[in-house]
Order: structure tokens, then sequence, then C-alpha cells
């Protein structure tokens, strides 16, 4: 069904048959409505109606009384619930008239209507600058609301380009106070309350706690001998011969100052080692100096927490290279520490009246990692005798020893490692009057090792690059006879 919609402005309609000024619109609307009255009263009925709010609405009704009767009337009404509808009536009333009348109207008969609305997605609103005296003269209905039709519209807006915007805050306190509170708590009555607590017993232990990244083949320095116990009187021989030849000689630096076993006592020989350290000494690096044995002896290690041995927890065989000096390197970095060592030892085959070692030293040492002396070694060898000059012929001498040194060159050792920073620790405390073992190639110790003192602190070049770029050059030597 479609609606037709035809109006009638000033001067188009008959002269003096409806009111001056007046305009009429007649509509058909899109509904259907059936009424019946059973009986016919005169009423004569006046409504101002006006839509006080915008909706959306898609029928637009504009009615107008065409006549006017003095009709006095009273209606009250209630609505019990609020709700949306899109529907707009505009009802005009060309003249208005005060009666006094009251009408009361009573439906006895319930009758069905039908209406049909169809509803719109357009904006019906009344125009700000449009109607009357505000459009063109005669061009629409005189005293006719106009209203304007809005469609729907939807932006998107979205940020293609991110910006940055810097910020900047400074905040300082620039004065301080000091704000003196004093509180008195007083308890004035007593509460039961339930409590649960868990006691804990604090003991006193003792822990070590070792940080070392692991090698054997750069260069490995012994300078702290906990071989030595804290007294220097804590080796215990099965063995030992007469005079000035006692076991703990071997704790000495001077490798002529030997321990000897008794005379023809060259089997089943026990060296006992007490460190005196209660939670036990990790063993890396072993050095047995100046002794007798033969390649054919069999030294046996052995390390445990019981003074007796009644347990052995670790056991090593030593070979013996050199038939001056032993050496032993553990091939992987010790994860378990004993107080108590011991060396077994048998050399049936031996031609000496006994067996005797000179200096004994064992323990941690600080170990290179990555970066390590060049591949240039220098050995020194010096011969010490005593020398009687003669009238004319040769001279005579009486043998005493011969002493090695070992020369190293370092170069570009990073100033922030720990390579520099260790070497550097023992410079400053060794300093030329200290023994250290130096083993320069741990793979085979006995053939630039050396025990003995730095001829001389050496002095370092440093290559700087920046702050954080230093690197240090330098040539030391370690000599057994100083």
């Amino acid at each position: 069904m479609s609606a037709t919609i035809s109006s009638y402005g000033y001067l188009e309609l008959p002269y003096l048959n409806d009111p001056y000024g007046a305009g009429l619109s007649t509509y058909a609307f899109p509904f259907q409505v059936a009424q019946q009255i059973d009986s016919t009263h005169g009423v004569g009925a006046q409504v101002n109606r006006i839509a006080a709010a915008t909706h959306n609405i898609n029928t637009q009704v504009n009615r107008n009384v065409s006549s006017i009767h003095n009709v006095g009337a009273q209606i009250s009404e209630l609505i019990n619930s609020s709700k949306t509808i899109n529907i707009q009536v505009y009802r005009n009333t060309a003249t208005s008239h005060t009666a006094d009348l009251q009408v009361n109207r009573l439906l006895s008969t319930t009758y069905t209507k039908l209406m049909e609305v169809n509803r719109g997605k357009l904006l019906h609103a009344t125009c700000d600058d449009a109607g009357y005296l505000t459009d063109a003269y005669l061009t629409f209905g005189y005293l006719v609301r106009t209203f304007c039709v809005t469609l729907g519209a939807q932006v998107n807006r979205i940020t293609t380009q991110e910006y940055p915007i810097g910020s900047q805050v400074q905040r300082q306190i620039t004065r301080g106070h000091t704000v003196k509170a004093q509180i008195q708590r007083q308890i004035d009555a007593q509460h039961t309350a339930l409590m649960q607590v868990d006691r804990v017993k604090i003991t006193v232990k003792g822990a070590q706690i070792l940080f070392a990244l692991y090698n054997t083949y750069n260069l490995r320095i012994l300078c702290d001998f906990p071989s030595r116990g804290t007294t220097g009187l804590n080796w215990t021989a099965s063995s030992t011969a007469s005079g000035d030849f006692l076991i703990n000689n071997v704790n000495t630096d001077i490798v002529e100052q030997v321990w000897r076993s008794a005379a023809t006592v060259k089997t089943g020989i026990t060296l006992t080692c007490d460190t005196q350290i209660s939670q036990g000494v990790f063993l890396d690096t072993l050095a047995m100096l100046n002794h007798n044995l033969t390649r054919s002896a069999t030294v046996q290690l052995q390390g445990s927490t019981d003074a007796g041995f009644a347990t052995v927890d670790f056991d090593e065989n030593l070979e013996v290279i050199d038939d001056v000096n032993l050496y032993y390197i553990a091939p992987t970095l010790p994860q378990v520490s004993y107080r108590y060592w011991r060396f077994i030892i048998n050399d049936s085959t031996n031609t000496n009246d006994s067996l005797q070692i000179g200096t004994i030293v064992f323990g941690s040492s600080v170990i290179f990692q990555g970066e390590c002396f060049v591949d240039q070694v220098q050995r020194g060898t010096k011969h010490f005798s005593d020398k009687i000059e003669t009238e004319g012929f040769t001279n005579v001498s009486n043998d005493r020893a011969l002493k090695y040194s070992t020369q190293l060159e370092f170069r570009f050792l990073n100033f922030q490692k720990g390579n520099y920073r260790n070497i550097r620790n023992i410079f400053r405390t060794a300093r030329t009057s200290l023994k250290c073992l130096w083993i320069p190639t741990p793979q085979f110790p006995d053939r630039f090792a050396v025990f003995g003192k730095l001829t001389q602190i050496p002095v370092e070049t440093h290559k700087v690059i920046s702050e954080d770029a230093d690197y240090v050059s330098f040539n030391l030597e370690v000599d057994e006879s100083l």
C-alpha cells in the first residue's frame, strides 16, 4: 500500500469555505482502521500534541482540525512503562478556545483495530533554519512545520603512522624535613588467642665453595700449599733414617733438605699428610721434587676423611717419568675434598741404600683460561759447583747442583678478565721472595715445570684502546736457584 499526500495552501481553496489563513492537507496513511460506534453522540474535542524529542521514524503524519468548536475536555492518562516507539505525530489546532466542559467517556465494548507501521533508518528532526517566515514565500503550506531528514553516517579513523614523543621529567627533593612522632601504646586487657609456632635451631657450620673453570692444557700456578697444614708439622712416615732426615722436611722450600727412609727399606713405605683443615683439601696439582725413585717404582696416592684410612675414597697410581721430579695433574676438576692424604711407595729395584724425597706440595692451582703465554718458551740451566784454582793447571771443582729457570712471554692479556687479575695477585703476594710451582704445559709437566721464585716483578706494557679495552704484555722469569 502506498501513501498519497495532497496539500492545499493559502488562496488555493474556495474563498470563505475554511478559516482565514489556514492550510489544509489530506493524507492517505498505510494503515486501515475499522471503528464502529453503537450509538451516536455529538462530541466536540480538540487535542494539541507535540513531540518533545526526536526519533528515527519512517512515518510522518500531519493532522489538522478544519473546524473549531467550543469544547471543554478533561483527560487523565497514566503510563506504567516507558518504551521507545518509532512514530511521530504532528497535530495542530489553528485556533484555541476555552470552554468549561467535562466529559466522561466509557467504552462498553472492546474492538480490535488493525494498524501497519513502516520503520526506516532515516532521522526526522525539526529544522531550525526552515519553516514559517524562513522558507520562500508561498513555497510550503502556511504555518506548517518543516522536517529535515538526515541519513546515517559512519566514520572510521585509523592512525597510519606513529610519531615518537620525547618526554623528560626531573624531580628533585630540595629540602628534607624531619618529622618527630611519639606513640604510647598500652594493653589494658588480656585476650586468649590461638598461636602456632615453628621453632628452628640455628647452628654454625663451616662451608667452602670453589668456583673454577678447569682445563689440563693451559698454564697453572700453585702458590698456596695446604699440604703443609697449619703448623708445618703434619706429616708422619712409616720409616725414617736417623739424622736430619725427618718427614716434615718435605714442607720446606729447600728441595735439598730431604726426607730419607731407613737403610735398606725400599718397600711398604707410607707417608701420611694431615692437612689439619676439617673440611678437607681439593687436590688438582701435585709435585714430588728431588726424589731418587726409579721408573719402576710404584707410588699410590690415597685420600680419606678418616685418619686411619678405614675407608679410602680416593685412590690413584702416580707414574714416575723423571728421575728427579714427579708431577700429577687431575684429569677433571676434583669434586670432593679430603683432610687426610697418604703415599704408599714401593721401589725394590732402587740401587740406592734408601729412598728420599725433597719437597712435596699439592693443592688447587690458579689455571689460565683461553689466554696464555706465547709459543716460545725459554728454558735455562745453571750449574753450581765449588771450584779451586790451581797454578797453571785445570781447576778442581766439586759439583753441587743443577738449577733450572723458565721464561714466559705474555701478549695482550685482557685487563678486564680473570687471567690478568690472577697473575697480578701472584705478583703482589709471592713477589720475589716466595716460591711457587709453575707448570706451563700440564700435558707434559716435566718439560718446563719449575719450583722457584720470580727474578723480578715484570714491567707491564699496556695497549690502551679505550676504558674497557686495555691489553697487557710482559715477560717473566722463574728461577729455581733463588
